[in-house]
């Protein structure tokens, strides 16, 4: 079993690369990347889409949140205000897990909120 060229597309974007990276004779064309997401075991592949399917769930999760963000209470319902971080955190965990399998690092263009650089 091989990564179909959706698949691919899928990883990069998640880790935070630009959709060309796995593109040949582009500007940000990386060959260890592109040859990193080839000839990988069936189970790698298989832990690999499933990490990117969660991925993408959460994701959907995170856009229903962002509609109840605005509103505190529905009748006896209180929605939680940490829900979004809460989110966000376990995103940027799937995704962590996603570069430790495949062996690539997060990429440049990976932002989340709850993350902060330091520069010494």
């Amino acid at each position: 079993m091989a990564f179909t060229d959706q698949q691919k597309h899928d990883i990069i974007f998640y880790l935070g690369y630009p959709a060309k990276t796995i593109v040949a004779n582009t500007t940000t064309y990386s060959k260890i990347l592109s040859d990193r997401l080839d000839n990988n075991p069936t189970e790698v592949e298989t832990r690999a889409i499933k990490l990117v399917n969660d991925i993408k769930r959460i994701d959907e999760k995170l856009e229903e949140a962002a509609c109840r963000f605005s509103t505190k209470r529905v009748g006896n319902i209180e929605t939680n205000p940490d829900e979004r971080r809460m989110l966000r955190a376990e995103r940027a965990r799937y995704a962590k897990l996603l570069a430790q399998l495949l062996d690539m690092p997060i990429g440049p263009t990976y932002q989340m909120a709850s993350c902060a650089n330091v520069v010494v």
